[in-house]
Formats: structure tokens, sequence, C-alpha cells
């Protein structure tokens, strides 16, 4: 009667973690979730979820994750069951890196069960003590069904970012071949009303209305700005790579400021070993201009003018940062720094970082950016390790 009473809450369980894992999107809140009503149906203690990364663990300060090329990792996608731990002699390196885990999740394992879906090993959850027989197989039942349901999102999502880009980039053509036809229409009147102005403004004495025809050229210059941005936008960036020494485009970029930085009273530190990267000058040139000027832009009104261009390693890749003092980006609106025509400036025309993004795919580099309100901002620009060198 008692088993029966059991195997009927087993039942129930399951049942509710099927539920659940069918409104559940999040591929780690699966997990989570999982392991967090085992904990309580069973009465453990010590259980805890440790994930497997696809990058070198030793470097993540934070999550406790398992390397794919670990001695462990290997284990377990080699022989695909359970691990009794004191039952098992694994091997002093195998051991010494259950040891390290044991360290930072705060308790020794006795058992450890492997998340395996679709030939693919998702996480281990190590337990700190022993369940019983059947518990164990109810537990391994209950894993399955998480590790199933975890691999399933991740191809609903993935599926779900494969379409939106498609979406994206349709969109993005269709806006371009709109932008180009409404660029070239607006580039020769512009021309025209241009001379125009000059023209009437260089008959006309009166101070009030020569005023005028100055602030008139103002704009029209302002709209062939926006035209030449579309143009830049619109049209193929055809990238001319070579290999060449980092410095050379931050020594033009600062020589090229350098008035500018000594009026503003604009403090600017490079600080950076001269590696070899593979760029094309004119367009890398254009990127980091545009940086350069947002950063500019950014710390006008600050009381520490500062901007930094650094650079380090990670992983075998390149990282050059921009930095700077001013006065940061709404989280939310950093979702959409890099959409075209999105801009908060008063004269902006929301294309220079859709530009910038544009160039760096091309050259692929990978660009992130990292903000907080009167703090500043960080662009992070990222180099693959076979597009660089130490010179």
């Amino acid at each position: 009667m008692i088993r029966q009473k059991l195997n009927e809450n087993f039942l129930q369980l399951t049942n509710e973690m099927i539920d659940a894992f069918s409104i559940i999107i999040d591929p780690d809140k699966i997990l989570d979730y999982a392991v967090g009503r085992i904990k309580d149906y069973f009465q453990l203690n010590n259980i805890t979820l440790v994930k497997i990364n696809d990058i070198d663990s030793s470097s993540d300060k934070t999550n406790i994750v398992i390397n794919i090329n670990s001695r462990l990792y290997n284990w377990f996608v080699t022989n695909e069951k359970e691990l009794e731990v004191k039952k098992n002699y694994l091997g002093v390196y195998i051991d010494e890196e259950l040891k390290q885990i044991e360290n930072r999740i705060k308790f020794q394992s006795r058992l450890i069960i492997p998340l395996i879906s679709h030939n693919t090993l998702t996480a281990l959850v190590f337990i700190g003590e022993n369940p019983i027989n059947d518990d164990v197989k109810k537990i391994i039942t209950l894993l399955k069904l998480a590790s199933l349901s975890f691999q399933n999102s991740c191809r609903i999502l993935n599926e779900r970012k494969i379409l939106e880009e498609k979406f994206l980039n349709d969109k993005m053509i269709t806006l371009g071949r709109a932008a180009s036809s409404i660029a070239h229409e607006i580039k020769n009147p512009l021309t025209s009303i241009r001379s125009t102005i000059q023209l009437i403004g260089s008959f006309i004495e009166d101070s009030e209305i020569k005023s005028l025809s100055i602030n008139l050229l103002s704009e029209v210059d302002r709209i062939t700005k926006i035209t030449s941005s579309l143009n830049d936008y619109t049209k193929e960036q055809l990238i001319y790579s070579e290999r060449k020494p980092l410095l050379d485009i931050l020594t033009s970029l600062e020589s090229q400021y350098s008035t500018l930085l000594k009026n503003e009273k604009i403090s600017l530190e490079i600080e950076t070993a001269n590696y070899l990267i593979d760029y094309d000058f004119d367009k890398l040139k254009q990127v980091f201009i545009n940086l350069f000027e947002n950063s500019i832009h950014a710390i006008k009104d600050s009381k520490k003018k500062k901007i930094i261009i650094s650079s380090d390693t990670k992983d075998g890749n390149l990282c050059i940062k921009f930095i700077d003092s001013g006065i940061g980006i709404d989280k939310n609106d950093l979702k959409q720094i890099f959409d075209p025509f999105f801009t908060k400036k008063k004269l902006g025309t929301g294309l220079g970082l859709t530009i910038v993004k544009k160039i760096l795919d091309k050259h692929k580099f990978h660009c992130e950016v990292r903000s907080k309100i009167d703090v500043g901002t960080e662009i992070i620009i990222t180099i693959p390790e076979d597009l660089w060198e130490n010179l």
C-alpha cells in the first residue's frame, strides 16, 4: 500500500514536471527547475547541477562549469551512465578534476548522474548522499526528461534565431533599396538648393536675413550628411585587408584629432602593444572615427573628459577597447544601438553604428558594447586569433 502511494506520488511529480517543461522556454531554467523538484521530492541535502562548457572553464571565475576537454567529461561521454564515486577508481587526473569541482560546490559527491540527450552531454548532477537504488532509477528518469526538454528548447530557440535573422536580413535588404533610391533622388536637388542659397546670401546685406541663409545652409548640409550615410549604409562594403600594425591606425587617429582634443581638454590614452592585424585601413579607420566621435560627444558635459584605447588578449582572441567616462547608455537603448535610424542625438542620422557593425562583420570582427549611466561606455572589438599576431 505504501509502495503504491509512493508510485502514485512519483507519477504525479513526473506529470507536473512534464507540464512545466512544456511552458518553460529558457533551457537553463528547465535544468534548474528539474534539480529543484528532485531535491525537494527525494529530500536531498546536497545536490547541484554543473553545466558543460565548450570553452576552458579555468578562465570562468563565476560559474561552475566542466570543460569539454576534461577527462571527467570524456569519462561520461564514453560510459553514458551514472557514477558512484567511492566505488570507482577513476585515475589520478580525474580524481584531481573531481576534487576541484567539489571544492567549488562545497560538498563531497557520492553519486554523479549525466544528463544526456540526442548523444549530447548537457550537464552533470552531483549528489552528496547515496539514495536508495529505486530512487536512483527515478532520479535518472526525471533527469532524462529534463535533458530531452533542454535539447528541444535549445533547438526551438536556435530555429527562432535563424528565422529572426532571416527576417531582419530581408528587412534590411528592402530598407536598403528604398534608402538608396531616396538618397539618389535627394542628392541632385540638394546641390542646386545649396548653390542657390549661397548665391542669394552673397547679395543680401541685412544681417538677420543673412543669418537665416547661413542656418539654411547648415540644414542643407545636415540633409546631405544623412544622404551620404544612406549611401554608405546601402552600398556593399568591400574589404581589402592587409596584415598591418594596429598602431598605424591609432597614430593616424590621434594625429587627426590632436587639435580638437587640446581645445576640448580631453585626455586620450592609448594603452596597447603594436599587434599585426588583418584589416582594411580606410574602412577600419572609418569605424574608429565613428566610435571616437561618439566618445567625444558622450563626454562633452562630463567633469572628467577621458578616453582610453586599450587592448588585451582572451582565449586566443585580441580585444581592442574604446572606453570613455561619458554619460553612458541606458540598458534599454543598448539593445537597439546597432539598429538603422536609431539615435538619441539631436543631429544624429542613426546610421553610424549600423555602418560600424556592417564593416566589422565584413572583417569577421565582433563588437560588444557595455555601458552604465553616469559612469561611461566600453566598446570591445574582438579579433579572432587567426586574424592577428604579435609584432
